[in-house]
């Protein structure tokens, strides 16, 4: 698909790769977000019996244009017996067909015969069978049911079709298999007979028909390709070559051409981007962090680097940028800026609702802005409420319970090991090797140092000793899932470890990323369903990283949940995420603004009504 893309970006056109493999919510999630202005389709589909009308009708249901035929053309052609019976209808001569099943093959079936599935794109070629065991062992390979016809000797012939393309509309001619000549009259013959099929099934933008050729010179329809090969030695490349379309990008853009006609949408105009003036609003880190964490109060704040990286990812997709810190003087400076709408990383200054002032204050002067909202970013500050929000959810957690002061006495229902951090604040900070204590004695020492020196409660839970994953997620009310991401503890780590503060500065000798995480079936769903549930609960939109903990059951359990991940490129756990999932780290940034983007585009046409 690399030489596809590079041909369709040689053509001046953007190209958005979308992988459909995985869950299905995740492409149209993935799709959603894309805002593509078409989609040139190259995969087969992923049930038995829709075949290739499945992603025609995936993108039917979003309402996106795409490259093909509609889902009932596409139902019909891939229909092996279908596209035979209605080619019958029109006195065109068809190989004699049964539709069989397991437990059900009709007895009159001559052999030998040919057997395939029903349903074209998702199996081999037919097979010759030449016994009833044979016949029934081959339909028992096919439970969404098959198709016998009778064997026709003669000589396999396709005739591509694209449409628009050459003096017949469409039908390139007749490209024989072995690639010798056609009598001329037969190719004619041919040709005539695909444009009454392809009519007559309603068939899109491109296919190839396939015949068989007897020795008398009778054609026998045996049926279409939705989806021909775009290789250079397909018998599509081969046909267009004789019609100037020497080139891969020649057929693409005969392709396009032909899909913006059906459209009634001109190819050479581009669906107009949206060009913002973008505030990226940001915490400057001015002191650095002590790798003991003696020193963490700006830890969360960004970097010159990580700034500047996400202002030219945004500058790349043809917005202007617009550098705000959010200090006192804030409210001031983004209206005098009159930004279109804010990229927002700000972590806040002070205060237990630090990270919800900016997206409050957006929200007041009525500018859209990237991630989730103001009460979202409050609750997910505060473990406890969190952890509270996603239990009433049916989101498993640990055990947990809120100390502000040493002379507390722990609830029954907590019992050591526990894991003891500051209830409101994020990259760990205080969370340290000495968090998970096994008495209470260490437990009330850690508890008084959190309160004194971060001034707020210690969230004190339950330790789950089992593996660690962190979950990225994008989007708004179907978001993409990214691939789960392992934090492997290596010995050194000791018997309780914990994903600390030092860890994030230098991961060392004592951690391992692992992305995918080495999962099974089974762990992934329970993962991924945790992480889609928590999301909901909290009202996640955007962008935001996940944190689970198996328990010693093995089961997973919500830690936290980042709604402002880093986005430091090639460090922070969202960025390496990405990357494993073949996402650029610009490409990232592109799929955290689209929604705010669209909100921005809305919040445009509803002024103008």
């Amino acid at each position: 698909m690399n030489t596809v893309a590079a041909a369709l970006r040689e053509l001046g056109h953007e190209v958005i790769p979308v992988d459909v493999d995985g869950a299905l919510g995740r492409l149209v999630a993935t799709l959603d977000n894309a805002r593509a202005d078409l989609v040139l389709n190259t995969a087969e589909g992923r049930a038995v019996r829709s075949g290739s009308t499945f992603y025609p009708t995936v993108f039917d249901g979003l309402g996106l244009p795409w490259v093909g035929s509609a889902p009932r053309a596409s139902a019909l052609a891939s229909d092996r017996f279908a596209c035979r019976a209605i080619a019958a209808q029109l006195g065109i001569a068809t190989p004699r067909s049964w539709v069989a099943s397991p437990g059900a093959v009709p007895e009159e079936i001559p052999l030998p015969a040919m057997v395939a599935a029903r349903t074209r794109g998702l199996d081999a070629p037919a097979v010759r069978v030449d016994d009833r065991a044979a016949l029934l062992a081959r339909v028992d390979g096919h439970p969404g049911g098959a198709v016998a016809s009778e064997l026709i000797a003669g000589r396999d012939i396709a005739v591509p079709w694209l449409a628009g393309v050459g003096p017949d509309g469409g039908a390139l001619g007749a490209i024989a298999q072995d690639r010798g000549e056609v009598d001329p009259a037969v190719a004619a013959r041919l040709v005539a007979e695909t444009r009454r099929i392809v009519t007559a099934i309603g068939i899109g933008d491109v296919a190839r028909l396939d015949w068989r050729v007897t020795a008398t010179g009778e054609a026998v329809f045996v049926g279409v390709t939705l989806l021909p090969s775009l290789a250079e030695s397909g018998t599509l490349r081969t046909a267009a070559a004789r019609h100037g379309l020497g080139t891969l990008a020649r057929v693409l853009d005969a392709l396009v051409r032909a899909a913006c006609v059906r459209l009634g949408t001109d190819p050479e105009v581009r669906a107009e981007k949206t060009r913002a003036r973008v505030g990226l609003v940001f915490n400057l880190k001015r002191v650095v962090p002590t790798m003991d964490g003696s020193v963490d109060a700006e830890a969360e704040f960004d970097s010159p680097k990580t700034i500047n990286a996400i202002a030219d990812a945004i500058r790349k997709q043809g917005h202007e940028v617009v550098l705000l810190e959010a200090d006192r003087s804030l409210l001031t400076r983004i209206t005098e800026a009159e930004v279109d709408l804010v990229f927002n990383i700000s972590e806040g200054i002070r205060g237990r609702g630090r990270e919800a002032l900016v997206p409050a204050m957006l929200e007041l002067l009525d500018i859209p802005y990237t991630g989730s909202d103001a009460a979202t970013l409050a609750v997910t500050l505060d473990k406890a409420l969190a952890k509270r929000l996603v239990r009433e959810y049916g989101v498993p957690t640990a055990p947990f319970f809120v100390m502000t002061s040493v002379d507390q006495p722990l609830p029954p229902e907590l019992s050591f090991p526990l894991i003891v951090k500051p209830v409101a604040e994020g990259s760990s900070k205080g969370v340290v090797a000495t968090s998970v204590v096994h008495d209470d004695a260490a437990l009330r020492a850690i508890v008084g140092d959190i309160v004194h020196r971060y001034n707020q409660g210690a969230l004190v839970e339950g330790f789950l000793p089992g593996r660690e994953f962190t979950i990225g997620m994008l989007g708004e009310a179907r978001p993409r899932i990214l691939p789960p991401m392992e934090i492997v503890f290596q010995a050194k780590a000791g018997p309780n470890p914990v994903y600390t503060f030092q860890h994030k500065q230098d991961m060392g000798d004592e951690v391992v990323y692992q992305v995918p995480a080495q999962v099974d079936e089974a762990l992934y769903e329970d993962i991924v369903t945790l992480a889609k549930n928590a999301w909901e609960a909290l009202g996640c939109r955007d962008v935001a990283r996940i944190d689970v903990r198996l328990d010693a059951q093995g089961r997973a359990c919500f830690i936290e949940c980042n709604p402002l991940p880093g986005l430091t490129p090639d460090w922070s756990d969202l960025c390496m995420i990405a990357k494993a999932a073949d996402m650029t780290y610009d490409g990232l940034i592109a799929e955290i603004m689209a929604p705010a983007l669209r909100r921005f585009e809305d919040q445009v046409r509803e002024r103008l009504i």
